[in-house]
């Protein structure tokens, strides 16, 4: 599923199932961010939302007030030995509301992966 939005000389394509990311940001017909590809790899995506964490935790592993918590690779190809950007490029968010100019989307967590449950909400 593809949301296009339009608002004036702006248009931007949101992909739901592809982990919340953007497809495209056009202005005035004139790239702002990469087209993403037709693909699966969030990696190719024109840009995504790095929920719950940015960046990577190195070595899947980090201490938490003397607990340490272990976290699965997310992306084996980009990263074989690390937790990279989080759950939310990776996990399809919902369609809360969308017309013609915007879109809200959410993405919820229960915990289980990452230690703490979340709902993220991108308007």
């Amino acid at each position: 599923m593809r949301l296009a939005l339009q608002n004036g000389d702006i248009r931007l394509d949101l992909l739901p199932a592809r982990g919340g990311g953007v497809g495209q940001l056009r202005w005035r017909g004139h790239d702002i961010f990469r087209a993403a590809d037709s693909g699966h790899d969030p990696l190719q995506l024109a840009n995504f939302p790095l929920i719950p964490f940015c960046n990577r935790i190195g070595h899947c592993q980090f201490d938490d007030r003397g607990r340490t918590i272990t976290l699965p690779v997310t992306h084996e190809q980009a990263e074989s030995e690390h937790s990279l950007h989080g759950l939310g490029w990776i996990n399809p968010w919902t369609v809360e509301s969308s017309d013609a100019s915007s879109a809200a989307l959410s993405h919820s967590h229960d915990g289980s992966i990452w230690p703490w449950a979340y709902q993220a909400r991108q308007i």
